[in-house]
Parts: structure tokens; C-alpha cells; sequence
């Protein structure tokens, strides 16, 4: 239990620290465009008076960033599972969302590329039109407030609870990928791909992704989903999906945080639960938080347990060897020098 609760808030601020690297560097502003069709997508609209052009806010992103990318589609929600018996969260939530990599580099192609199944990535949602442009907190210390050296010293960005209202961040919601497609519907995650042949006769197949867009189809948190369907989650209810505007991924060293935090709770609950197969009284031990001795077999507890508990042979009892031991001269030949 403690490992599971410090692996989580240990995951909790990785995870902020990569977000708010990601956003910093993609430097989100808002930029007015003009279209005589009247289309603005999620954006926010404006008809000019007299003119049949309208103008709309957009936010858009003058940066860059090798862990970061703009989302070119709004988020599309696939299908949502009815709950399984006695659940009230949705059993499967899946959704796509579409990225263009035409900007990026090769390198940067390749490593977007090589996302594969069960890679946890993070959406976010940007409004500039709400960032404040404010500068992050002084720091207050013991000696002189807000001063290092003379200098004036700010919280850090990874530890500023205005980050999200300076840099107009409304919401986060994590995923995992399914299956990666080319523009052409290729599943690039296919573990069949990995043994076609490059050339088959006379025939070359090229086995390079297509296009430059990228489908992800991810598999959405089920309960954030349900907070976010009854009201409790964001505002703007499931129509949060819709203003994502920015992917997020991770180094795979540093992403594995889903898959060890699971493995954690299946241990602490179920029939095959640390609480079922460890006795109540030797857990402290384990956790390094109670007393060494009381795990001996000549301590209290692991008499009364033995005493309660089927099975299991009391300290006091003689222990019999069986047909461990030949005979005498085997005996003793096991115990030199006793």
C-alpha cells in the first residue's frame, strides 16, 4: 500500500513536469482568422457588421516541441460499452484522434511512428483567449521574502498551481493507444508487419507509412468519462473531447506508470490479494513500518496463528524429517563439526 500510494504522486508529478515542459515550448497565443464561408470549427465566432466575412479566435500554437503535437481533428468518441454488471462506469470508452506530422523532421516522424499499443499518451485542452499572461508567483523563504541573491525568485512551473490559468489549460485527460493508422487505413501497430518482405518477386511492397496524417485510436479513461457525462468531471460535460487540442507523450522508460500501478492494486485487491495470502499481523513487517521480532516463529502472533489457522504447524511441534536422512551416519555427515 505505501509503495502504491508513493509510485502514484511519484507518476502524479512526472507527469505534470512533462506537461508543463510540452506547453511552455509549444507557446499556445491566440490568432484571429477571416473566412467569407462563415466556418470556425470549436473556435469562438465573430460576424462582422455590414460584411458577410466572419472572424473567429483560434488558438494556435507558435512553438515546438519533440514530445508535443497539435491535434489536426477534433476528437472523434467511437464507442462507449455499456457497463459491466454492477459497474456504473462505462467498461470501454474509445475515441480517435488525428495528428498531422508534416511539420515535424524525420527523426521526429519515426518516433511518433513507432507508437505502439499500449503506449499511454495525455490530450489537453488550450485556450489562449483565457490565458492571464501572468508571471509565476515570488517565492516567499524564511530570510527574505522573494529574494535570491537579490534577485526576485519564482515557484517553479512544475510546482505553480496558476500554471493552468496563466497558460489558459482547461482540461488533461490521459489515454492509451489501440492502433495506429497511416492516411491510406494501414495499421502501422500490426505485428504482422514486422515479417512482410520488402520485396516479394517481382512485386516491391514498401512498407513505409502512408501520407503524413496519423489516426490513433485510444482507449479513454472510462471513469473520468462517466465524471465528465453526469456533470462532475468538466463543465463543458463530454463536450470537453471536442476542445482537445494538443498530444503528449512520454519516454517509454519514464510511461510504464499505468501497468506497474495496476499490477500494485491487483495485489491489494481480489482473492488473490496481499490481505488474503499475508497474515493481517505480518503486513507492518513488510512494509517496513512494524516490528522485526514479531515475525519470528518463537514471537506471540505467529503462535496464535498457527494456533487459529489450518495448516500450519505450531513452533513447539517436533519436526518430522520423514525419509530425509538415511540413517545416523548420514545424519551426522549432513551437520559437520555440530
Amino acid at each position: 500500500l505505501r509503495s502504491f500510494k508513493l509510485l502514484r504522486l511519484e507518476s502524479a508529478y512526472g507527469i505534470r513536469s512533462d506537461l508543463v515542459d510540452v506547453i511552455k515550448r509549444m507557446r499556445p497565443a491566440m490568432k484571429r482568422s477571416y473566412d467569407d464561408a462563415g466556418y470556425a470549427g470549436d473556435a469562438v465566432m465573430e460576424v462582422d457588421r455590414g460584411s458577410s466575412s466572419s472572424a473567429w479566435d483560434k488558438t494556435t500554437f507558435q512553438g515546438w516541441a519533440r514530445m508535443g503535437i497539435e491535434i489536426a481533428e477534433p476528437v472523434r468518441l467511437r464507442k462507449v460499452s455499456q457497463p459491466h454488471l454492477g459497474k456504473r462506469i462505462p467498461a470501454e470508452v474509445i475515441a480517435e484522434v488525428t495528428i498531422d506530422l508534416k511539420h515535424c523532421g524525420e527523426h521526429i516522424k519515426k518516433e511518433w511512428d513507432e507508437l505502439g499499443e499500449f503506449d499511454n499518451l495525455f490530450l489537453v485542452s488550450i485556450d489562449a483567449s483565457r490565458m492571464s499572461g501572468e508571471p509565476a508567483p515570488i517565492m516567499e523563504t524564511h530570510e527574505r521574502p522573494g529574494r535570491w541573491n537579490g534577485q526576485a525568485r519564482r515557484v517553479p512551473d512544475e510546482e505553480d498551481v496558476t500554471f493552468p490559468r496563466r497558460f489558459g489549460v482547461t482540461a488533461v485527460r490521459g489515454c492509451m493507444v489501440l492502433e495506429v493508422r497511416d492516411q491510406k487505413g494501414t495499421v502501422l501497430t500490426d505485428p504482422a508487419r514486422a515479417w512482410q518482405s520488402p520485396e516479394d518477386g517481382e512485386h516491391k511492397t514498401d512498407k513505409g507509412p502512408k501520407g503524413t496524417k496519423r489516426i490513433l485510436r485510444v482507449s479513454l479513461d472510462a471513469a473520468q468519462y462517466a465524471l465528465d457525462a453526469t456533470g462532475k468531471g468538466s463543465p463543458a460535460g463530454t463536450g470537453v473531447y471536442e476542445t482537445l487540442n494538443l498530444v503528449v507523450r512520454r519516454h517509454g522508460r519514464e510511461n510504464n506508470f499505468k501497468a506497474v500501478l495496476e499490477t500494485i492494486r491487483s495485489m491489494l485487491e481480489g482473492t488473490g490479494s496481499v490481505h488474503r495470502s499475508i497474515p493481517q499481523w505480518l503486513q507492518p513487517t513488510l512494509l517496513g513500518v512494524g516490528d522485526p521480532a514479531s515475525a519470528s516463529y518463537e514471537s506471540r502472533n505467529m503462535r496464535e496463528f498457527a494456533r487459529k489457522t489450518a495448516g500450519v504447524t505450531s513452533p513447539d511441534a517436533a519436526l518430522d524429517y520423514g525419509d530425509t536422512f538415511l540413517d545416523e551416519v548420514h545424519l551426522r555427515g549432513s551437520f559437520p563439526g555440530c
